[in-house]
């Protein structure tokens, strides 16, 4: 369920559609306007117009790109590619990577803070316990090529770990949903 934004008229965009006369009143939240705020600004379909454009369904925003989309309010993650600034729960990128392990600041990215030496020993022996993989795993990175993209190999990699689980896979149990 989303929140209930209240908003003052300074904290919001008033926007007239020249095809219909409306006006619309559009809340700012946090120096952005939703995406979807823009359906309310239907109108019925011209004579000709492509049924693709929706256009009784209401506007939809083109970004070209993505140059101006903020694609979601983040607690985690604050990124300005044009000043080059990339924050993880606050903490520059550079802090994190010349100042923490890889396991403060995968705790970091799911607690919400850096973890106290007590913390970090038991998120390390609870990681530790969970990382063991099956011999068959290293031949699996091996066959693919050595130019390949990461994410393609990590998303190979989900898919070859359930095979190993088959707890985890209810149709591997003779369960059908």
């Amino acid at each position: 369920m989303g929140k209930l934004i209240e908003t003052t008229t300074s904290e919001s965009l008033t926007v007239r559609d020249n095809r219909t006369g409306k006006t619309h009143t559009i809340p700012i939240v946090d120096n952005a306007i939703s995406a979807t705020a823009f359906k309310q600004f239907s109108s019925p379909r011209k004579p000709g117009e492509r049924e693709e454009n929706e256009t009784e369904k209401g506007l939809r925003v083109h970004d070209k790109g993505f140059l101006n989309t903020a694609v979601i309010h983040s607690e985690i993650t604050y990124i300005d590619g044009e000043a080059g600034v990339l924050r993880y729960r606050g903490y520059p990128i550079e802090q994190l990577a010349l100042k923490s392990t890889h396991l403060e600041t995968a705790y970091l990215l799911i607690y919400g803070s850096l973890p106290t030496r007590d913390q970090y020993n038991l998120f390390e022996t609870e990681v530790m316990r969970h990382s063991v993989m099956h011999a068959d795993t290293e031949g699996f990175f091996q066959s693919f090529r050595y130019d390949a993209h990461p994410m393609s190999m990590l998303t190979s990699a989900f898919a070859m770990l359930g095979s190993y689980y088959s707890e985890a896979n209810p149709s591997l149990q003779g369960e059908f949903f």
